[in-house]
């Protein structure tokens, strides 16, 4: 089925097949059961070179490659949880949380600096979930260096992708209280997951999800 985006440019070759399953979820989610399609209502918005070059001017740092073509090319809505955010929203979002952070060096994170956490914290995370730890999570504060919020998961819970160090380009979850874990990836992907695998980790669910609401 046909998906609303504000500009009809073509969808760059590692996108199709994502965004041909996500066409496919929004025939299948015609009553909006997946989780937060009533607000993204599958429509997305490409984002403006200028814009973009704008936002990332303010974070100090470029994109992550696959991030920054499906921004132009596919652009925010549509996706995980409530939608992908607009750089706007991810500013404003960046904002306020700044406006909130007390440090005793006065210093305050940034997007361009190193992100702190790798794929061997992943990993360590992962273990401990699977051993029944019942905190497996790694602790530290929010916001944090080399990383961006890209959505709301709803409650005070945070998709975030990573602009710096190894975990560049992959997206972890965050809770408002400091709480890392990697992001979901797909059924046969790495963790934390790329933007990709992401992408296509939401769309698994999503089918899961409208099964067991048939």
């Amino acid at each position: 089925m046909w998906i609303f985006r504000s500009s009809l440019g073509p969808i760059p070759e590692r996108f199709r097949p994502f965004w041909q399953e996500a066409k496919a979820l929004n025939g299948a989610d015609w009553r909006r059961k997946v989780f937060g399609a009533v607000k993204h209502r599958y429509r997305s918005h490409p984002v403006s070179a200028g814009t973009m070059e704008k936002f990332e001017k303010w974070c100090g740092v470029t994109m992550p490659p696959a991030y920054r073509e499906y921004m132009l090319s596919i652009g925010y809505g549509t996706g995980p949880y409530y939608g992908l955010w607009s750089p706007a929203e991810i500013r404003e979002e960046m904002e306020m949380q700044l406006s909130y952070w007390e440090d005793e060096d006065g210093e305050k994170p940034s997007a361009a600096k190193t992100f702190p956490y790798t794929m061997a914290d992943a990993q360590t995370i992962l273990a401990r979930k699977a051993a029944g730890e019942k905190e497996p999570w790694a602790v530290s504060t929010w916001p944090i260096d080399g990383c961006i919020p890209i959505c709301h998961q709803g409650c005070s819970y945070y998709s975030v992708l990573a602009l710096t160090g190894e975990c560049a380009g992959r997206v972890w979850d965050i809770d408002e209280c400091g709480l890392w874990f990697p992001g979901h990836t797909t059924s046969c992907g790495v963790s934390p997951p790329t933007f990709e695998d992401w992408l296509m980790a939401w769309i698994e669910r999503g089918r899961r999800e409208l099964e067991r609401k048939r």
